[in-house]
């Protein structure tokens, strides 16, 4: 089994994650990058086979959740027939917003403003295609496995401020890995899915989850090597970072 990540190391949103075995080739996300300009345009994402026709094809794209920074680029996608699989909600709220998005075009028609005028051009691009893919997507429920090629996923639902969010647990090559997705454990039902959590993972070989509140976490620990978990960077972030605690006007 081989991961990949493709973008998300050192940022927040906008993460592509990449699992594969000899025969079978998965990704999982394909969302916006985040920043807090207003006037950034979020790269699009390459990855061959994927997003151009170089290299080996895709067998399908996984959705945690419906949040742009994890949706918004599956429009993106080279072949139109890649399968797509997400949760129901999920795809109901990605229709829905895709739709209104269409309709509203014509009000976000930005004057005098080329950054603004590319931003739209890209969006309005994607957006029937992000529409056809999340017509034609395979629905999946909560805890019930589905196979794509040798690879086993189980969806496993969890709190977040995005209904239908899921944890992916993935069995191949006698492996079994953990993508978390986005989740809280302060929510609705976040401590009663934590407590559970145990009994529907079992041991895991590795988890891959963003960290976004990881660093702050580790810096006071006695093991913490920023050598070893270097500082998370926004990427996109192109406005200064404020202190601690700020509070947004």
């Amino acid at each position: 089994m081989k991961i990949i990540i493709h973008r998300g190391t050192h940022q927040i949103g906008g993460c592509a994650t990449e699992i594969s075995t000899e025969s079978t080739r998965i990704i999982i996300d394909m969302g916006d990058e985040l920043s807090l300009d207003d006037n950034y345009i979020p790269k699009v994402l390459e990855i061959d086979g994927v997003t151009n026709q170089r290299g080996t094809s895709c067998d399908a794209v996984l959705f945690t959740h419906f949040h742009p920074d994890h949706t918004l680029q599956l429009g993106c996608l080279a072949c139109s027939q890649t399968p797509i699989y997400m949760g129901a909600l999920t795809r109901d709220i990605l229709l829905l917003s895709t739709q209104k998005m269409l309709r509203c075009a014509q009000y976000f028609n930005p004057k005098n403003d080329p950054i603004q005028a590319e931003k739209r051009k890209q969006k309005l691009l994607q957006l029937p295609r992000i529409l056809n893919f999340a017509q034609n997507a395979t629905l999946f429920k909560p805890d019930i496995p589905f196979t794509i090629g040798d690879i086993t996923i189980t969806p496993i639902e969890c709190d977040h401020s995005a209904i239908d969010s899921y944890m992916f647990l993935i069995h191949a090559d006698n492996k079994r890995i953990l993508h978390t997705g986005d989740f809280r454990t302060n929510g609705f039902f976040g401590e009663y899915y934590m407590s559970q959590l145990a009994q529907k993972i079992g041991r895991v070989d590795a988890v891959i989850m963003e960290g976004t509140t990881l660093y702050s976490a580790m810096e006071d620990s006695a093991f913490f090597d920023p050598d070893i978990l270097p500082a998370p960077q926004a990427e996109t972030l192109h406005l200064p970072i404020p202190p601690p605690n700020a509070i947004f006007r």
